[in-house]
């Protein structure tokens, strides 16, 4: 009975055994099918794959072949020499704006305290061509960057513009060399033109400047605006071809940390530093002898005088906390949060119409002497 129920045992174990041998013979079976049905499926994709590359490069090799082709035939067909390929430069210049400053004259904009270093708006342009909305009065522009000839010869420049401007082009890339090459000027008042009437005032076409491929001149236009629409447009031409506006492709951004000062700049009034702009004592004044005989006059009574006996806390609330009204704004905003106290606000703007008239009649007074 003993040994009949050790067989049993025994028989038993062996049976499971066969049995764990089977399942993992089956595993391993159908874990080798599924390996080389990947394979052959990995090696299937990567041929089709290649053929689909191959393809590709051929037609794109095909096309780099034709457009190279092309090019050199257009280039062996040109009338221009060109010596220097500058299709891959990014194109655009600087455009710096300052509002509210009267006056039609580009000398107004150069002796502008806040210029040439710190503008009202900073944006960009893709060509030698601005325009402003009519309802921008009172306003000065500078354009500036960098121009890169194609080819090498005699260019002239041409300059447009509403109101006046004066075209400046460095013999290099620094600004310091820059000379004026054309302006929209008249000795008998205010100039202006249409955009394209480069042939309206006599220094509007530059003379022929040579320049060379491979090489880029600092540029700029300076120009003021009165009222009304407003443009500044730059054309040039090469080998006596007529006049186009200089386009992107031969433009370039001024990329550096400091603003460059233009050649016609009068340094003694230009801040370098914001901090200097509240230091009213650095900008000229007029000398008191010119004018205190040819303005009337009148007896000297400030508001903040007090007169009248007042009770606690009277002067802190009523008296210390007056505005003063200053035209332009002088940037005196000097805490960006809105829970502030009341004199650290900026200082409120004057009403640039009684600004305006007491100005008008004070150079009126000075011009009739």
């Amino acid at each position: 009975m003993a040994l009949s129920l050790t067989d049993f045992r025994m028989k038993r174990l062996f049976r499971k055994r066969r049995l764990n041998c089977v399942v993992l013979a089956v595993l391993l079976f159908t874990g080798y099918i599924m390996f080389f049905a990947l394979s052959d499926k990995k090696v299937s994709v990567e041929k089709t794959s290649s053929a689909n590359v191959s393809h590709d490069c051929i037609c794109t090799t095909s096309r780099t072949v034709e457009g190279n082709i092309a090019r050199q035939t257009e280039g062996l067909t040109s009338k221009q020499n060109l010596e220097h390929d500058f299709s891959t430069s990014l194109g655009g210049l600087n455009v710096h704006t300052w509002f509210e400053i009267c006056g039609m004259s580009v000398d107004v904009l150069k002796n502008w305290p806040h210029f040439p270093f710190f503008p009202n708006q900073r944006t960009f342009v893709s060509e030698f061509r601005r325009t402003q909305l009519p309802n921008v009065e009172d306003s000065g522009e500078r354009i500036f960057g960098f121009v890169h000839p194609q080819a090498s010869g005699m260019y002239k420049f041409a300059i447009t513009s509403d109101d006046t401007s004066e075209l400046w082009l460095s013999s290099n890339e620094d600004p310091a060399s820059s000379e004026m090459i054309a302006r929209v000027y008249s000795p008998h008042g205010s100039a202006w033109t249409e955009e394209g009437d480069y042939k309206k005032y006599p220094d509007q076409i530059s003379k022929e400047i040579l320049l060379h491929a491979g090489k880029k001149y600092y540029i700029e236009s300076l120009s003021k605006q009165g009222s009304g629409a407003a443009h500044v447009a730059v054309y040039w031409s090469y080998g006596g071809t007529t006049f186009e506006i200089i386009s992107w492709k031969y433009l370039s951004n001024f990329y550096a940390k400091t603003i460059p000062t233009p050649v016609g700049k009068q340094n003694i009034i230009s801040f370098h530093n914001k901090s200097n702009l509240y230091y009213f004592y650095r900008l000229p004044l007029l000398n008191k002898k010119d004018y205190i005989n040819s303005i009337p006059s009148c007896p000297y009574s400030p508001s903040y005088l007090v007169r009248i006996k007042l009770n606690r806390y009277e002067a802190a609330w009523n008296w210390m906390a007056n505005e003063s009204y200053v035209y332009p704004q002088d940037d005196t905003d000097m805490m960006k949060s809105d829970f502030r106290p009341y004199w650290t606000k900026p200082n409120a703007l004057a009403d640039p119409n009684r600004v305006k008239s007491v100005v008008d009649k004070f150079v009126y007074t000075m011009r009739s002497r």
